[in-house]
């Protein structure tokens, strides 16, 4: 009787024991928070029924655990052909994988810090296209859909500079595509 007794004491000292220390372990950890960043983009943008010309954009997000990103996207490429001034705008949301590449020698950045890497994604949302002159077609908004692909590198600051290509095809009464090739800079929060 007095062995289970007694063991039965150990057995719920060692359980005491042991929450204990997971509690204060837990504590101790940080748990990942979501980190913010918003951006800019210039670059080149190629619709496919209009000449190339000069693509520009921004965007605001919040970097997940796990790679994972969301966030809001614009991008705009304005032109002039025969007299007619054109503007394509595309809007919506996104979302995005990273692939963040690490040397196994040095710690792993913090989850807050823009860690340098390869970003796979999607955007979906809103094509406007308007424009200006004689004989100028009416403007028109469809819905728009397509991949991106970019990459960051860190600099001081929180600033990351990179580029992001991107593909949005519009669907709808004006159907098209519109490729853009743009060089990033974005400020992580």
């Amino acid at each position: 009787m007095m062995k289970s007794n007694l063991f039965g004491r150990l057995m719920v000292f060692s359980m005491i024991a042991l929450s204990m220390a997971a509690t204060r372990a837990q504590a101790q950890t940080e748990l990942p928070q979501p980190s913010g960043y918003a951006g800019l983009a210039l670059g080149y943008a190629d619709p496919s029924d209009l000449n190339g010309r000069l693509g520009y954009g921004a965007n605001i997000g919040l970097k997940f655990p796990y790679g994972l990103g969301a966030g809001l996207f614009f991008l705009n490429s304005a032109g002039s052909e025969n007299g007619i001034d054109t503007a394509i705008s595309h809007y919506g949301i996104e979302a995005h994988y990273g692939f963040a590449f690490f040397d196994a020698e040095k710690p792993q950045p913090g989850f807050g810090s823009p860690a340098p890497g390869l970003k796979l994604g999607a955007r979906l949302g809103a094509s406007t296209f308007g424009a200006t002159g004689t004989n100028a077609p009416a403007g028109k908004t469809s819905f728009t859909a397509g991949p991106s692909v970019a990459y960051d590198i860190e600099i001081p600051y929180g600033l990351t500079v990179g580029a992001d290509v991107s593909a949005m095809f519009t669907f709808g009464e004006r159907s098209g595509s519109t490729l853009y090739a743009l060089a990033t800079t974005k400020y992580w929060f």
